[in-house]
């Protein structure tokens, strides 16, 4: 389900189509959300909370800095199946930098599942003409960010 003014790379009513066609479950499926934070002692609860309304929780408790090291994104992605829907707090938190969410992003569209992020207010829909775009529109959110400074940093 899409909030209010979200950002939609490559989406529009046709995707539902598109994947009953394929066999799959439109948005249908089930919404899981993924969260991490960087050592046992911080707290998920802000991640959770931002997620909203979610089926299931997948929580590492990892810095992210290897795809391997993190047990419960393997999980989820083992989890979700196409029609399924990936939430996410914000983009930092599914990966560590814009290359590897890039690649990890269309990776789960590839299989058609949607992907969110809730701060960015973004979401990739799961056709094969937003594969085409994902690089690019994350490379282009990350050097928006990056112009931004993080509130919680210490100045």
């Amino acid at each position: 389900m899409r909030t209010p003014g979200e950002r939609v790379v490559g989406g529009d009513d046709a995707v539902d189509s598109e994947l009953q066609q394929q066999g799959g479950q439109g948005q249908s499926g089930q919404v899981v959300g993924y969260v991490r934070v960087s050592s046992v002692e911080q707290n998920p609860a802000r991640q959770v909370a931002a997620l909203g309304e979610v089926e299931e929780t997948f929580t590492d408790r990892v810095s992210g800095k290897s795809r391997g090291d993190r047990p419960a994104l393997a999980t989820m992605l083992r989890h979700v199946r196409r029609g399924d829907t990936v939430r996410v707090a914000s983009m930092d938190r599914l990966a560590r930098s814009v290359v590897d969410l890039a690649q990890l992003v269309q990776e789960i569209a590839g299989r058609g599942i949607r992907v969110e992020f809730v701060a960015e207010r973004l979401g990739f829909d799961p056709a094969p003409t937003t594969l085409r775009y994902v690089p690019a529109a994350l490379a282009r959110c990350g050097r928006a960010t990056r112009a931004f400074p993080d509130p919680r940093a210490p100045a």
